[in-house]
């Protein structure tokens, strides 16, 4: 595959990645892709649900504590955080173990 540097990733729906059992695992699939994304120069977003149990009533944001994962995910993989909430919006950065 060829990507020019400065090109922009979508995946939406992260938990689509964990769907199918004959993947790699969530984490395999998401370390594999922040290396390639490192390597063509390229910034790669994943888009996530929160669980339902999120009161936006309560927090202006969720944290990352709310993003609704089935499986376990080292969620330092990413470097950022970008967070939704009634037309307003908060970035996190996340300290990455790498």
């Amino acid at each position: 595959m060829h990507a020019t540097e400065g090109t922009l990733v979508v995946v939406d729906y992260l938990q689509l990645l964990d769907q199918r059992r004959d993947n790699p695992d969530l984490m395999s699939q998401i370390g594999a892709l922040r290396d390639f994304s490192a390597e063509w120069g390229i910034t790669t977003i994943c888009i996530s649900q929160v669980w339902r149990s999120f009161d936006a009533a309560q927090h202006p944001f969720p944290t990352l504590a709310d993003i609704r994962l089935p499986n376990p995910l080292d969620l330092g993989l990413f470097t950022k955080a970008c967070f939704l909430n009634d037309g307003k919006i908060r970035f996190e950065a996340i300290s990455s173990p790498r």
